[in-house]
């Protein structure tokens, strides 16, 4: 785990001055909402490394700088989006076989968690191969609308994504597996 790492943000005149202290293990993804409320996620254990599979928890760090936790046991929280008119936040767990929701409150914490999308059973191996080899989506990354992504193409209208056999850094640094899809969308 790291602790003590300094979240920053930007001041009028450009610079960079500490926010909030982070802890917790491998930051992640982080999404701020209209209210300047940040979710971070982070992975929970030691992914390339080879680390036991861990939930992890997903933090809220405050305008005010202070911090809490916002959800927790989540399979390596992996994207983070708001729908509904940011009513709904919605996690990718890449681990979890699943996008999860939360009701978000006026207050930025989160509520009612549920199944948003399930791709099938929640894995139940304990080592990272064997909970990809059970899920039938393990979800990196989340866009909520097409205006939200990155489009490209002639058109503006296709969707590139990266896909691999696995993401475990040791196992795909020497080979050349990984695929470039496109959509149109």
């Amino acid at each position: 785990m790291i602790a003590g790492i300094a979240a920053v943000r930007r001041v009028a005149d450009g610079s960079l001055v500490p926010h909030a202290e982070l802890t917790g293990g491998l930051l992640n993804d982080m999404l701020v909402d209209s209210h300047g409320c940040a979710y971070v996620g982070n992975f929970g254990f030691d992914l390339m490394s080879g680390g036991p599979p861990r939930t992890a928890n997903l933090v809220l760090v405050r305008p005010d700088g202070t911090t809490g936790v916002a959800a927790e046991e989540l399979a390596f929280p992996n994207g983070i989006v708001l729908v509904d008119g940011g009513t709904t936040l919605v996690v990718a767990e890449t681990l979890g076989n699943r996008l999860s929701g939360y009701t978000v409150g006026p207050d930025g914490a989160l509520s009612e968690r549920r199944d948003w999308a399930p791709f099938g059973p929640s894995p139940t191996g304990s080592e990272v191969a064997e909970m990809l080899a059970e899920s039938s989506v393990a979800p990196d990354g989340i866009c909520a609308a097409p205006d939200d992504c990155a489009l490209g193409g002639a058109d503006g209208h296709t969707l590139f994504i990266c896909a691999a056999p696995s993401f475990l850094e040791h196992e795909r640094r020497d080979t050349r597996e990984a695929v470039l899809l496109a959509a149109t969308v």
